[in-house]
């Protein structure tokens, strides 16, 4: 085709008319390039930062010859910012202590707080949008600000970016090629650079896209000879170049030069580009991002976890709740250990694993657990794990250890969302139910602290100070904000006893330290409060701790959180009286109260109607009454409600 004259038109909802007239040039494409001042628009933030204002661009064609005639015509919705993945030297005087791995957006350096995404059906055109922004607004809701779309999935619909827009959910999209081995002949490379050149030029403008990564997992596939590939590493090496650095991360750098291609995940950032893009070790803590997996060890324990600097994968299992397997499970399905449930659990040796890990923390075997409770369980010990190992990552945000490990500027937890019913690392359920973890990550993520203890034998509480918002807390010596640490006891008189602390200086924004260290002995009295009682030798099995943070005039400023000082097995705990009552506060919506007559574990509200709690797989303290919100996706009667509510709560078998 001969280049000829064609007018473009730009029409803004901000401007006037923006006319140029442009060539086509020999592959039949189009460039024009213009500035928009900065004071007509406002800017795009990733969700808890700012608004997210979205612009509409129309670009219309017409030839030069009839320019009253319409031939074609797009409109495609942008934002304004600017982002950048920083992986400068950490110290440049000594650099061995390694990079950063951190994402500035509008010049704000953030923590990235979220979770992977995967495909949202087996069948992806089973998919709808009310569907997918369900998923995606509750990861606004929960209060994440990054989402990475996994490279053994699916490249999303245009509906799910476009409700990422909005949401202001950052999107680590990755290439579609995962744990695997792929071959690097002419016409596979081709495919691969056509396939790359579409979805860059579908995907680029939306503001959300963070980052592209070429590939999931394959680098340390191959460095850790995952596929055999040790037998001939030189030419799997070679082709592992040829595929994801000279077809798809040059392609995208000509399509979208703006943003930052990492060549594998987990990697090592440029190191591993420096290495030949297969670093020898591409799990390596002083530079780009981890997975990790340990489903051995106590996961409700930080000791263990990788002072990375940015944690792209992590997660623990659990079953979902039992509205949800109810429309693929049989009545004889419904038993711990039953081939239905076998079929369900897809990761090896799961079903072991998972018992394994709730042993350590319930008194709990298949001959005493119906099989709600053990649902129950799982969902609980996923709940903990993640949010000791979320908790974990942000507070050592600040930290620089000794070995140059440290400086964690990202929490992804696999996953988010589910693909069918079944036993997995999700956060929602198939069908968009909360499981409780979404709830405890809602807390946590809201919250401007987090609390830690040392080892057992330490006798600290230590409570550090997280603020991820983009702004101080502002500190008032007529108004003092404070921290309040109850040590509570699970029954028994006295007891309690509460310690305060007043904030003595404003808190920074993006930043985590260390504000209080608490004595368990001389500050909380906890000799005396958590006395042996006739039940139990140990004070550890008789008391947890609550911490608050407050305005002066006691005000919450966020959710409480909680420290267990020992496993729920080990812990005497009464028999529970709860007392629950309900009211109609809308057509949709129904509150509760509870309060019970002992201290109750991790209580858990399950309805046949579909919608959220305000609160779910929470502590209830003697005495305090928990006040909860169901709000419904549909009309919610209070007496059919009410009739259906199932609650569970921790028990212990010997009483």
């Amino acid at each position: 085709m001969f280049p000829f004259l064609a007018l473009f038109r730009y029409q803004w909802e901000i401007s006037e008319y923006f006319n140029s007239e442009v060539f086509v040039n020999e592959n039949n494409f189009v460039e024009d390039s213009f500035k928009i001042p900065e004071n007509i628009v406002e800017t795009w933030w990733p969700n808890g930062y700012g608004d997210q204002p979205l612009y509409d661009i129309s670009v219309t064609f017409t030839p030069n010859d009839f320019p009253d005639d319409e031939l074609s015509s797009l409109t495609k919705r942008i934002g304004f910012r600017t982002i950048e993945l920083d992986q400068s030297f950490v110290d440049d005087s000594d650099q061995s202590i390694g990079r950063h791995f951190r994402a500035i957006v509008n010049n704000v350096t953030m923590f990235l707080l979220g979770s992977n995404w995967i495909p949202a059906h087996i069948l992806p055109e089973q998919v709808t949008p009310p569907y997918t922004r369900l998923l995606l607004e509750a990861a606004k809701d929960t209060h994440q600000n990054c989402l990475r779309v996994w490279g053994g999935g699916i490249y999303e619909s245009d509906e799910f970016y476009e409700f990422a827009d909005e949401f202001g959910l950052l999107i680590w999209e990755d290439m579609m090629f995962a744990s695997s081995m792929y071959p690097a002949d002419d016409n596979f490379l081709e495919s691969v650079r056509s396939e790359t050149r579409t979805q860059i030029r579908r995907l680029q403008h939306h503001p959300c896209i963070l980052l592209w990564a070429t590939n999931n997992e394959n680098e340390a596939n191959l460095r850790s000879n995952w596929f055999g590939t040790n037998s001939n590493f030189t030419l799997y090496k070679s082709d592992y170049i040829k595929l994801y650095v000279d077809i798809i991360a040059n392609t995208i750098k000509e399509e979208d030069p703006s943003r930052t291609v990492v060549i594998s995940s987990p990697s090592n950032g440029i190191e591993s580009e420096e290495e030949g893009y297969v670093a020898e070790n591409p799990s390596d803590n002083h530079y780009g991002d981890a997975h990790f997996y340990d489903y051995s060890t106590n996961g409700w324990s930080w000791e263990h976890y990788p002072t990375t600097r940015f944690a792209s994968e992590y997660g623990f299992q659990s079953f979902p709740s039992y509205q949800t397997l109810l429309p693929v499970f049989s009545e004889e399905d419904m038993q711990i250990g039953s081939p239905m449930m076998e079929h369900r659990q897809h990761h090896p040796n799961g079903q072991a694993e998972l018992d394994q890990q709730l042993s350590m923390h319930f008194d709990y075997d298949q001959s005493n657990a119906t099989f709600n409770y053990y649902l129950y369980l799982t969902q609980i010990h996923q709940a903990m794990a993640i949010k000791t190992e979320t908790e974990f990552y942000r507070r050592i945000r600040d930290t620089l250890y000794p070995d140059g490990t440290g400086l964690t500027m990202g929490a992804l937890y696999w996953q988010l969302n589910d693909v069918w019913q079944g036993p997995s690392w999700a956060s929602l359920e198939y069908g968009g139910r909360w499981k409780i973890l979404s709830l405890i990550l809602q807390k946590i993520s809201s919250a401007h602290w987090q609390l830690s203890r040392g080892f057992k034998t330490e006798l600290l509480l230590r409570v550090t100070i997280v603020n991820d918002s983009p702004e101080d807390v502002s500190f008032n010596e007529e108004k003092p904000k404070k921290i309040e640490i109850n040590l509570r006891k699970f029954s028994g008189e006295n007891s309690s006893n509460l310690f305060s602390y007043e904030l003595t200086s404003s808190v920074v924004s993006q930043s985590a330290y260390e504000a209080i260290s608490v004595d368990l002995i001389n500050d909380l009295q906890f000799e005396s409060i958590c006395s042996p009682g006739s039940q139990s030798g140990d004070p550890y099995q008789n008391c947890f701790i609550s911490v608050s943070f407050k305005d002066y005039d006691n005000t919450p400023l966020s959710p409480d959180n909680f420290l267990l000082l020992s496993e729920p097995k080990d812990y005497f705990l009464p028999k529970v009286q709860l007392d629950v009552t309900a009211s109609q506060s809308s057509t949709n919506s129904i509150d509760l109260s509870l309060s019970a007559d002992h201290v109750t574990l991790f209580v858990f509200l399950e309805s046949p109607f579909e919608g959220v709690f305000s609160d779910n797989g929470f502590i209830i303290p003697v005495d305090e009454q928990i006040n909860v919100t169901f709000n419904g996706r549909q009309v919610t009667p209070v007496e059919d409600f009410q009739n259906t509510l199932n609650i569970t709560y921790v028990k212990n078998y010997y009483y």
